[in-house]
Parts: C-alpha cells; structure tokens; sequence
C-alpha cells in the first residue's frame, strides 16, 4: 500500500532539514512526499530543492502563492495520487517508523493514529494522546480527540468520497474545523499508543503567539461549522467541544492579549445561552477538577483569576 505525506512549509529554513531527513529515512519503502511551499520568503524553497534533486522519485515540491494552512492542505489533498496520505508540518519530524507501524496496524480502517512528543529546545517534554481511546465508540472517540490533522494516516477515498477539505476562509482553527467531523463517515479506526510524532514547539509556533491575531477569532466561525455538522446527531459530543476547545481552551489563550477581552465575554455569554447546564454533560462528568476550574472561571467571566491560573500552571 502506497501513502504520501503532505508536506506544509512556510518560512521554515530552520527546522525543513530535520523534518525532511526523517520523512526520506522512513523504513517504510511505499511512500511519496508531497512539498507544499505556501509562499514561504526565506531559503526554504532552497532547502527543497535540494532534497528533491536527491530524491527525485520519491519528492515533489509545489510553490503556491501564499494562502494559509487551509489552502496549503486543500492543495495537498488534490496532489495525491496513493491509496492513503498523511500531514506533516514543516517544522516538525517523524519517528523512523511511523509509516511501517501506523502502516502495519491501518489494514482495513480508514484511519490510523498515534500519539505526539512535544519538542522544546531539541528536548522532548511532555507526550500527548491524539485519541481518546476510553471512549468505545471509535467515531465519538475521534470527536472528541485532538483536532490536529498530524500523527494520523488516513484512506484517500475518505476524503474525496465525501468531498472534505478545509475552509478556505479559516486562518487559524481549520484543523478543529474538519477532523472532528471525519466521525460522521466512518468508525474503522485504529489507534497506536506510541508517541511517533514529534510537535516541535519554538518562538514562531502558534500557540506561543505574544501579539494578538485577528485570525485566533476564527474559533467562532469553526464552533458554528461544527453546529451545523453535528445538528441534533450528536448533541452531547457538540457540547463537550463547545466546553473543552470554546468554554475552556479559547478563553485561556485570550487571556494572553488585552484585546481577548471582548471575546471572552463574548464566549461566556454563548455557552450561558447555547449550554447553561454543561455541568450535566455526560464527558465532562468525567474531566479533572483542573479542567473544571478552567471552565468554572471562563463560564462565570472570572477572567483575572483564569489568567492568574493559566500563568501560575504555564498553560
């Protein structure tokens, strides 16, 4: 079974050449490598070209005009020629064999995930699970998991049968956007608790941001993207993201800036409209009591001390 690993690269001529050198040196021989340069500035154009002279059968590098990570991955898509694809950001790397092992376990599923490391200053830190692997159903697992679109393998046909891509007109957020919804056509999935992705986190990664992004506001057009997705189907799954990625996860990155104000307001008075009793939800019965703080303060707009929290636990 052939795979192709789409490639997003944008002003990455730091970290391309560790990323690449783990994608060429896979132990799994059926593998394509799909280069998408979205506009980059700096040398690493440079630094493709010159991978792919060596590994011209297995490379091919696209340069589009700058268009962010949702157009950069549309794009990807459409460059796939093999049976399944995989995402890798630039500036992150593989394990020598995360094709053979997700490979090797994906047999009749339409996706295969495993779990991350994060990187920080070239050390590995703390791993993170891609899947929530209690939840029986596998479909509501992958709901309810890590939105990332990396550390998972995924059938071609899943996407292109169902006519997914991401929404052009989202900067930030288009991963929440879309992987959560890949629940609704299909439950073949296969999960590998082994931490084969490597997420380098540096001062240019997104979640290290110290000027407030227009685009951080896109959180918004993706909860109504997934209202619209989930419908009445899944009720208590659309609420448990609404509490954990809207209620707790956005309120706490804008309490980074003295714009968020608004918008943490904002989110407080839509969960008190749209989930007034969220403290019923059967998945969050479940979370720790961390976890719960963090809601309890964003839901009764306690923003000061849920912004003494998130720097007194450097979240």
């Amino acid at each position: 079974m052939d795979v192709s690993i789409i490639v997003l690269v944008y002003n990455l001529e730091k970290y391309l050449d560790k990323c690449l050198i783990s994608l060429v040196n896979q132990t799994y021989e059926k593998k394509k490598i799909i280069i998408v340069n979205d506009g980059s500035v700096d040398n690493s154009l440079e630094i493709i070209n010159k991978y792919q002279k060596k590994y011209s059968t297995i490379i091919e590098c696209y340069s589009i005009p700058n268009g962010g990570r949702s157009n950069a991955r549309n794009y990807g898509i459409s460059k796939v020629k093999t049976e399944y694809f995989t995402f890798v950001d630039g500036d992150d790397y593989l394990d020598i064999d995360y094709l053979k092992i997700l490979m090797d376990k994906i047999e009749d599923n339409d996706i295969a995930i495993c779990n991350a490391v994060r990187i920080i200053d070239g050390k590995e830190t703390s791993v993170f699970k891609f899947f929530k692997e209690n939840i029986k159903e596998k479909n509501k697992a992958l709901m309810l998991s890590h939105p990332g679109p990396c550390g998972k393998i995924y059938k071609t046909k899943l996407f292109k049968d169902n006519k997914i891509s991401f929404p052009k007109d989202i900067r930030l957020y288009e991963d929440m956007a879309v992987i959560p919804t890949l629940g609704l056509y299909t439950d073949k999935i296969v999960y590998v608790d082994k931490s084969l992705y490597k997420y380098v986190i540096h001062e240019n990664s997104a979640i290290r941001q110290k000027k407030f992004n227009e685009n951080i506001n896109d959180v918004f057009k993706v909860v109504d993207i997934l209202s619209k997705k989930f419908d009445e189907k899944y009720p208590d799954e659309l609420e448990f993201i609404y509490i954990e990625h809207f209620l707790r996860t956005a309120s706490l990155r804008y309490t980074n800036y003295q714009e968020g104000k608004e918008y943490l307001y904002k989110i407080s008075d839509i969960m008190h409209e749209k989930y007034p009793n969220y403290l019923h939800n059967k998945y969050y019965k479940e979370v720790g009591m961390g976890f719960k703080l963090l809601c309890f303060l964003a839901y009764h707009k306690f923003f000061c001390l849920l912004k003494l929290v998130r720097i007194i636990a450097h979240l």
